[in-house]
């Protein structure tokens, strides 16, 4: 996420609006304007697969990257 007021506010917000509940956030310290941000989060049933969440979350103004690191 890129370090700019509200990013990381407008990433949890939408999480929230796609229904996922999340679990953990792990922020590490922004290094060149840019701070990578871990989340733990449990897709509940009908919920958007991992790939359209990737991609709904990489519309987000100051969203540099999103990668899935696990999905069941």
């Amino acid at each position: 996420l890129r370090d700019e007021a509200g990013v990381l506010s407008s990433v949890l917000s939408a999480l929230y609006d796609l229904g996922a509940n999340i679990l953990t956030v792990n922020q590490n310290i922004p290094i060149d304007g840019a701070a990578a941000v871990t989340f733990s989060i449990r897709l509940g049933n009908g919920l958007q697969s991992p790939v359209s969440l990737q991609e709904s979350l990489m519309q987000i103004d100051g969203v540099v990257d999103v990668k899935i690191l696990s999905g069941e």
